[in-house]
C-alpha cells in the first residue's frame, strides 16, 4: 500500500455528489456550487491510502474497492473510502487579497466530507466553486516529479518525418511524422518543459540508451528519454531474440542491460513530448518508441491549463482508467515482467557457454 500525506481544504459535509455508482460521472455537483468564506474552510492534513500502489486514488464506482482518506476535522480521526473525485472551476481570493480563477480537484468521501485541493497548495482566504469541469482526475498527492511520469524525449532527439530526420525541438503542431503502423500522421499536441534533477530520485532520472544497445543501429545514436517512456521490444530489430512478441517496455526497466543507464550526473534537462490523434510508435534516433498517451497518470502530471486544453481537444473522459487518445498500440508490459524476461535470456546465454561434461579429455 502506498501512503502519502498532504494538506487539503475541508469545506464540510454535503449530499452525495455521485449518487449513481455504476459510472464515473458526478451527477449531482449542485450542493457545492456556492461561495465559501474563511470561516467555512479548514486546512486539514489528509493521509491518502493507495491500496494497489498505482498512483491513483480509486473511488467506489462500478463495484471497485475505494481507496481511503484518513483525517481529523475536529471529531477525532476518521478513515473513509472515496466516493467521488472530480475537477471544478473556482474563483478565489488569495492571501494577498487578489481575486483569481483556477481549476481545483474535489474529493468526497463515503461519509459526505468534501475536500478541495488547489494547484501548488495555494493559500486562500475565500473561494467560490462555479462548475464541474471533468470527472476522474485522481492522482495521489505526493512529492513525485511530474516530468518523471510523462513520456518525453530530450532536446536534440531526431524524429523521422517525410522530409527526413528533424530535431524534435523544430517540430510544430500539424507537422507530419512517420509512424510505425499508420504511415504519416500530423502532430496534434506538443509541449516543451525544463526539469531540474537535483532533487529527483535516482529511479526518476533520465535514461540513456546508447547507440546499438537494443540491436544493430537501434538506436543509431545515443537516445535520452524519460524513465517511463516506453520502447518497443520484440520487433523492428529491437531485442527480437529476447521477446517472443512485440511489447512496450518502460525505459527504466531496461537499465540492467549493457549500454542503458540512468543519467545521475545531470543537473537539469529539457524535455519535449508530443501526441497524435491516437497512440502511435515513432522513430527516435532510429529507435521505435511510443508517442504520448494521455492516460490518468500522464494527465495528472500536466498543469490544470494543459489538462483543460486536452479535454477540449479530445473530448471528456468517459471511463476513469481509459486514455484520452487510446488504445495502446501494443501491450504495455510491467517493469517486473521485462526484467524477468531479460534475466531468463541472460541465464540461457550463460548456459550455452558451459562446456558439456566430458569435453575436457
Amino acid at each position: 500500500m502506498s501512503i502519502a500525506t498532504a494538506q487539503f481544504i475541508h469545506i464540510g459535509q454535503f449530499a452525495d455528489l455521485d449518487p449513481d455508482e455504476t459510472n464515473y460521472s458526478s451527477e449531482n455537483p449542485t450542493p457545492i456550487l456556492q461561495s465559501f468564506s474563511q470561516n467555512d474552510i479548514t486546512t486539514t492534513e489528509v493521509t491518502q491510502n493507495d491500496a494497489n500502489n498505482d498512483g491513483q486514488l480509486q473511488e467506489n464506482d462500478n463495484g471497485q474497492t475505494a481507496d481511503t482518506f484518513t483525517y481529523d476535522v475536529g471529531n477525532g480521526p476518521i478513515t473513509s473510502g472515496l466516493d467521488n473525485v472530480a475537477r471544478y472551476s473556482a474563483n478565489y481570493v488569495d492571501e494577498n487579497g487578489t481575486s483569481q480563477s483556477t481549476t481545483v480537484s474535489v474529493y468526497q468521501t463515503e461519509n459526505g466530507d468534501v475536500f478541495v485541493k488547489f494547484p501548488n497548495d495555494l493559500q486562500i482566504s475565500s473561494m467560490e466553486i462555479t462548475g464541474k469541469v471533468a470527472d476522474g482526475y485522481s492522482s495521489i498527492t505526493q512529492g513525485t516529479s511530474s516530468s518523471s511520469r510523462v513520456v518525453c524525449f530530450a532536446l536534440g532527439t531526431y524524429i523521422q518525418t517525410p522530409d527526413g530526420h528533424r530535431k524534435i525541438e523544430t517540430l510544430r503542431v500539424g507537422d507530419l511524422v512517420v509512424t510505425l503502423d499508420h504511415g504519416e500522421r500530423p502532430i496534434r499536441w506538443i509541449h516543451r518543459a525544463k526539469q531540474p534533477l537535483n532533487i529527483v530520485e535516482r529511479d526518476a532520472k533520465p535514461v540513456l540508451i546508447e547507440q546499438g544497445a537494443l540491436g544493430a543501429d537501434r538506436p543509431n545514436r545515443d537516445l535520452v528519454v524519460s524513465p517511463q517512456h516506453r520502447i518497443l521490444l520484440g520487433g523492428s530489430g529491437q531485442l527480437e531474440n529476447t521477446f517472443p512478441e512485440e511489447v512496450l517496455a518502460p525505459a527504466k526497466a531496461l537499465t540492467t542491460l549493457q549500454g542503458i543507464r540512468h543519467m545521475n550526473g545531470k543537473r537539469d534537462i529539457t524535455w519535449v513530448h508530443f501526441a497524435f490523434d491516437k497512440h502511435e510508435a515513432v522513430y527516435a534516433n532510429g529507435c521505435v518508441a511510443e508517442s504520448l498517451l494521455f492516460g490518468p497518470m500522464v494527465l495528472n502530471g500536466l498543469s490544470d491549463t494543459q489538462r483543460l486544453v486536452l479535454l477540449d481537444m479530445y473530448g471528456p473522459i468517459t471511463h476513469q482508467n481509459e486514455p484520452l487518445n487510446g488504445p495502446e498500440i501494443r501491450r504495455c508490459a510491467s517493469i517486473k515482467e521485462i526484467r524477468q524476461q531479460l534475466h531468463i535470456k541472460s541465464k540461457m546465454r550463460s548456459l550455452r557457454h558451459i562446456a558439456p561434461i566430458g569435453s575436457f579429455q
